[in-house]
């Protein structure tokens, strides 16, 4: 997750900072995260069981296949809550 700092003439990304990062429970097969909450002292994200394929996502291009189709839902695996604190 990144912080984007106002002000400063169109130079926000060059002053972006990582406020923190969630390592995936699989690495070739993230979690789609669509939006998180958000607390005083803690930003909850819920790891669902529609995850990202990157070997399909990388090979789309040339499979000529789109972005959902590298998208695969895992019914079977728990949303898991993953938070971390700010």
């Amino acid at each position: 997750m990144f912080f984007f700092p106002a002000g400063g003439e169109n130079r926000h990304v060059e002053r972006a900072q990582i406020v923190t990062s969630i390592p995936a429970r699989k690495r070739m097969k993230p979690s789609y995260y669509h939006s998180f909450a958000m607390t005083e002292n803690y930003y909850v994200f819920l790891e669902s069981p529609l995850q990202i394929n990157l070997l399909k996502l990388l090979s789309s291009p040339i499979r000529g296949k789109t972005f959902s189709d590298s998208m695969e839902w895992h019914p079977h695996e728990m949303v898991q809550p993953t938070n971390s604190l700010r």
